[in-house]
C-alpha cells in the first residue's frame, strides 16, 4: 500500500464527511516522504478531532510551503461550538503523536484554543532539513 502524500489530502477531505474550506497550495515533487506522510497524518487527526469534539462544525484547512520553500505548513481550525460534545472513545494519543512526529522531523507543533474561541492545530515540517537528514542517514 503506498504511503499517503500531500496530493492525497484533497481525497481525504472529500471522504471525511466534514465541511472543509480547503486551500491546498501546489507543492513540488520530491518532498521527503516522512514530511509528506506527517502532513497527511496531521490533517487526518485534526479533522477527526473536529468531528469528535465539534460535531457539525466546519473546518478550515491550509497546506502549503513557507519560508521560501524551507518548510511545509499544515493548519486546521474550526470555529467555536455552542456546547462541548460528549467525549467519544479514542486512544487519546492523537495530538501527542502528532507532536512527537513533528519533533522527530525537527518541526514545530501547536494545538489549542484559537483567539476566536475555536480550536487550531498548526504544524510546520522543515523540508530542506528533513531532506538533508535523510540523505545523510546510513
Amino acid at each position: 500500500m503506498p504511503r499517503p502524500r500531500v496530493v492525497d489530502i484533497a481525497a481525504l477531505v472529500r471522504a471525511g464527511g466534514t465541511e472543509v474550506d480547503l486551500r491546498l497550495d501546489p507543492v513540488p515533487d520530491g518532498l521527503p516522504q516522512a514530511v509528506e506522510q506527517a502532513a497527511y497524518r496531521t490533517v487526518q487527526e485534526a479533522l477527526t478531532n473536529v468531528r469528535k469534539h465539534a460535531p457539525g462544525a466546519p473546518a478550515r484547512l491550509r497546506v502549503g510551503l513557507v519560508a521560501q520553500g524551507a518548510g511545509l505548513r499544515v493548519e486546521v481550525s474550526n470555529p467555536p461550538v455552542e456546547s462541548a460534545a460528549a467525549p467519544l472513545p479514542g486512544g487519546g494519543r492523537g495530538l501527542t503523536g502528532l507532536r512527537e512526529r513533528a519533533d522527530l522531523l525537527g518541526g514545530e507543533f501547536r494545538a489549542g484554543p484559537a483567539p476566536d474561541g475555536g480550536f487550531v492545530v498548526l504544524a510546520t515540517f522543515p523540508v530542506r532539513q528533513a531532506a538533508a537528514d535523510l540523505k545523510g542517514a546510513p
